[in-house]
């Protein structure tokens, strides 16, 4: 979830503060460590981050302002969230993939 509840360390369980949950930077500035244990966090975040990223600066770049590009930019974070999930666990979850049915 996005809201609830808030970020952890996958190891401590500790709540990410909201210094350290700057998009790539707060990874970098912590090596890539949890600020409270010092245990490894995945490079995994700071490259989906990055990658968003891009894909949004390139779909903006190319895409004129106005309800198009909302509507590109949501379709952009809907397929990196299925790449990233389909990647780890080999599934499409019904609850992104039949909402993007309804939507195209």
């Amino acid at each position: 979830s996005l809201v609830s509840p808030p970020s952890t360390c996958p190891r401590c369980r500790t709540r990410v503060r909201p210094v350290d949950n700057i998009p790539v930077l707060s990874w970098l500035v912590l090596g890539g460590k949890c600020h409270a244990c010092r245990a490894p966090i995945s490079i995994q975040y700071p490259l989906v981050e990055l990658i968003t990223g891009l894909l949004f600066v390139l779909v903006a770049w190319l895409t004129p302002a106005g309800p198009l590009l909302a509507a590109r930019l949501i379709f952009v974070v809907a397929l990196v969230v299925l790449f990233g999930i389909d990647l780890h666990h080999q599934i499409l979850p019904n609850s992104i993939t039949l909402p993007g049915i309804v939507v195209g």
